[in-house]
């Protein structure tokens, strides 16, 4: 857009130069010409070489400075679009900055109720803790009940081998006796010697 601003400026210019030079051309040829002398005819060829120079000089010297000027814009319409992209992301920080705030306080809210949560679940935990622990002591005494136990499964055995022994004992001195009663002679016989014993 300002490339083709500058191009309509500097063809303005160029084509308004060439029409006051041919202007001044076509005054110089229209004017009557005087009397034949030398040095009046070579003055004004003079006068035209030079004005046509010095509209060269300042045509080219006005295309020079339309070209700086428009390098010059150019660099400045760089600069400025390095300024506004620069503020643009920082923009573009700050606004990330300010969403990064908000999820940092978003995250310290579901913090702070979790930490609520771990405080009102924390006296339940030690309740489970302490009767993980009871268990662990009635698992202790049940073990120790149960091998009592089978300690004691052994000792109605012993019992009633007992019993078995002793009637079986019973019965053989019941004999005894009853065949020291059919036979006093062998139990007057066998008395000193259960003495002597």
């Amino acid at each position: 857009m300002r490339d083709s601003k500058m191009v309509q400026v500097v063809a303005e210019e160029v084509i308004m130069a060439v029409a006051h030079w041919l202007t001044a051309v076509v005054n110089r040829s229209l004017q009557p010409k005087p009397a034949p002398q030398t040095k009046v005819q070579e003055q004004p060829v003079v006068n035209n070489a030079s004005e046509t120079e010095q509209l060269l000089l300042k045509l080219s010297t006005l295309v020079e400075r339309l070209y700086e000027r428009d390098q010059a814009m150019a660099a400045l319409e760089k600069r400025i679009n390095s300024i506004e992209q620069y503020l643009g992301e920082k923009g573009a920080l700050g606004q990330h900055m300010k969403d990064s705030r908000q999820a940092i306080a978003t995250l310290e809210s579901r913090l702070d109720c979790v930490e609520t949560l771990t405080q009102q679940i924390t006296p339940s935990l030690e309740k489970a803790e302490l009767n993980t622990q009871l268990i662990t002591v009635l698992e202790n005494r049940t073990k120790l009940v149960e091998s009592l136990l089978v300690r004691f499964r052994v000792v109605p055995r012993s019992v009633g081998g007992n019993s078995q022994a002793i009637a079986l004992l019973k019965n053989r001195v019941e004999a005894l006796e009853a065949a020291q009663d059919l036979n006093p002679e062998n139990s007057h016989k066998n008395v000193p010697v259960a003495k002597v014993f």
